[in-house]
């Protein structure tokens, strides 16, 4: 049963990656970057409809099927006008749960492909990452966040290319989906950090050091002080629900989620830390080719750091840091792109598969937990088999 668990998302990446093939075969046959073709929309339309039928598959899958069943307008989230639309649009016309879940996975995996439409090459690699990391089971329990994480993703194409308006326009219309949008409208400053220009990835020391000091501090004592603020900040951006955690840790109430260094985390820290190493290859081979690479490698590695950094506190310290998840996901598919044509070289042909392997830790143990687990939000399951697994 195990094995089967771990082979349908490895059906599910296996399908997508054909479908990036035939994305890229169309462009490399002359077709127009612009446009997107079968290949592509097949691509989103598979991601769009595995999420659509999917039942407790990420921790608050079950949640949003409830929010769709029963309309459910929280008071928190009453200015949030786009979401309500669609919860209202789902729940009026009596349509299932699918339908409002359906929607929001094409929100996310559209802003995704149209993001990296013009490195279609992309779309073969993704999915592997996407399935064996972590990337799919947080897209699936923060919908609302994770759909405006995939925005900023795409947004960010215009701060490389100096056009705040349109950035500040969809950030803000973000917004109306989940709060959190605004804060990255200041983001936009970016721009003029010289290493968007001049490149971080080649510094590789530089990076290596950074890294370092993030997961010594992570792994100490501390930031008990910053709680009141960071929790009266969060609060403005869409976290109010969660003040209580951000309170009771700074009154000593509940000892911090310690975050264990198991294969799960080593998975991350290896992931992260292979993002660092191979920098500098990276840059060599897609800084001037990539226009946005310089912002997305900075983004990425910047997750990085913070996870590191904020995961021994406790785990709402880390809601804000899921708008840089994509990034590192990005460059880490661009890494397995570039050791997948450089096979033939011996360091590619070796670490191409230990990377996979990595990344793979994550879903293979995150099912190998659950197994015994009646209330698991890992493996995948539908609202076909619900009754089934509900005997």
């Amino acid at each position: 049963m195990f094995i089967l668990e771990v082979f349908i998302y490895v059906f599910f990446a296996y399908v997508m990656n054909r479908f990036g093939v035939s994305s890229n075969r169309y462009v490399l046959q002359g077709g127009s970057l612009e446009k997107l073709d079968r290949g592509a929309w097949l691509w989103i339309i598979f991601y769009v409809l595995i999420c659509a039928i999917r039942w407790n598959v990420g921790t608050d899958c079950n949640s949003y099927i409830h929010i769709f069943e029963k309309g459910i307008i929280s008071e928190n989230r009453s200015n949030e006008y786009i979401w309500s639309l669609l919860v209202s649009f789902v729940y009026r016309l009596g349509l299932h749960s699918s339908v409002g879940l359906g929607i929001a996975a094409f929100l996310q995996i559209f802003f995704i492909i149209k993001a990296v439409k013009d490195y279609r090459y992309l779309l073969i690699t993704i999915p592997i990452v996407l399935f064996g990391g972590n990337y799919y089971l947080e897209m699936q329990n923060a919908v609302r966040q994770m759909i405006v994480a995939c925005m900023f993703l795409y947004a960010s194409r215009w701060i490389v290319d100096k056009r705040p308006v349109p950035y500040v326009v969809l950030l803000y219309f973000a917004s109306f989906i989940h709060h959190s949008a605004l804060m990255l409208i200041p983001l936009y400053m970016l721009r003029y950090v010289p290493f968007i220009t001049k490149g971080l990835a080649e510094k590789r020391t530089l990076c290596l050091s950074i890294f370092i000091v993030c997961f010594v501090l992570g792994n100490t004592p501390q930031f008990s002080g910053m709680v009141s603020f960071i929790s009266g900040f969060i609060q403005q951006f869409g976290y109010k629900e969660y003040e209580e955690h951000f309170i009771d840790l700074a009154t000593g109430q509940t000892e911090n989620e310690e975050r264990s260094f198991g294969p799960i985390q080593l998975s991350f820290f290896l992931t992260a830390l292979s993002l660092i190493w191979f920098g500098p290859r990276l840059f060599k081979e897609y800084g001037s080719k990539i226009k946005y690479f310089n912002l997305w490698y900075i983004l990425g590695f910047a997750y990085g750091c913070l996870y590191f950094l904020f995961c021994n506190v406790e785990y709402m310290f880390l809601r804000p840091l899921m708008h840089f998840e994509l990034f590192q996901m990005i460059i880490i598919s661009l890494l397995i792109y570039d050791f997948y044509i450089h096979k033939k070289e011996p360091q590619s042909s070796r670490n191409l598969p230990l990377l996979v392997i990595v990344l793979w830790i994550t879903i293979v143990w995150g099912i190998m937990k659950g197994m015994n687990n009646s209330y698991e939000s890992t493996t995948y399951k539908t609202f076909i088999t619900k009754g089934q697994l509900l005997k």
